[in-house]
């Protein structure tokens, strides 16, 4: 049966899949940045990112990153350095290697088209066997985000081995993002970090003191999470 089968794949495949997830402009890239202390991915883009963005680090030493596409329905995963007329073709937009990333993981477009966008950059010990992923906004009550929402619910369901649930400070007890959680992430909630991000929109400490606060007495009454310790960046 497919379980099993998934099973088996997971048993055999020693990384480990970190999901990033929140709604639209909780930060998640900008988040993923500052974890990594580094600008992996593009922070000025609206749209937001659309397309799954997997990071890993297992590509050749002292070598410019390599950027993969894989398309809808294909196994094979094509780099744009190596096919790029093909993917033109695909995807009928024109690739420049200058932001081609960008244009392609926020184009709304090319949902259908491309199931994900891997980045891969030159191999780091301190990243052996991981790989970061960048979703789609996942905001259940905008009519033009549904396609979003169910692209992060198939990484979450099929990929993600654990996540990183993000809660802008303005926003942090909004009800649609909890009501995504219960739905979908219940299976990886026992190790998941909650984290407020954009809390310098916050004027003091105590205000943001009290909006941690908050959100821990939400996720305890939500997800049965006793103490569970809420992170701000």
């Amino acid at each position: 049966c497919r379980q099993l089968k998934d099973i088996k794949k997971r048993y055999h495949d020693p990384e480990l899949k970190l999901a990033i997830i929140g709604e639209y402009n909780t930060g998640k890239s900008t988040f993923i940045n500052a974890m990594l202390k580094k600008e992996y991915l593009s922070t000025e883009n609206i749209p937001t990112t659309v397309i799954p963005t997997y990071i890993r680090w297992n590509g050749k030493p002292n070598t410019p990153p390599t950027i993969k596409i894989k398309l809808a329905n294909d196994e094979k995963e094509y780099k744009i350095k190596n096919d790029r007329i093909l993917l033109e073709k695909r995807l009928g937009i024109t690739l420049n290697h200058v932001d081609d990333f960008e244009r392609i993981t926020t184009n709304n477009d090319l949902i259908g088209i491309v199931s994900r966008v891997t980045v891969v950059f030159p191999i780091d010990d301190r990243f052996q066997n991981f790989c970061l992923i960048d979703t789609p906004g996942v905001n259940p009550g905008a009519e033009e985000s549904k396609e979003h929402v169910n692209i992060t619910r198939s990484v979450l369901k099929e990929e993600a081995d654990a996540t990183i649930i993000l809660f802008p400070a303005h926003m942090a007890g909004n009800r649609s993002a909890f009501e995504f959680i219960s739905e979908n992430v219940a299976h990886l909630l026992k190790d998941a970090a909650f984290v407020i991000t954009k809390s310098d929109m916050i004027d003091s400490k105590k205000e943001l003191g009290k909006i941690s606060k908050y959100l821990q007495g939400l996720v305890k009454r939500e997800y049965g999470l006793e103490r569970q310790t809420i992170y701000t960046c």
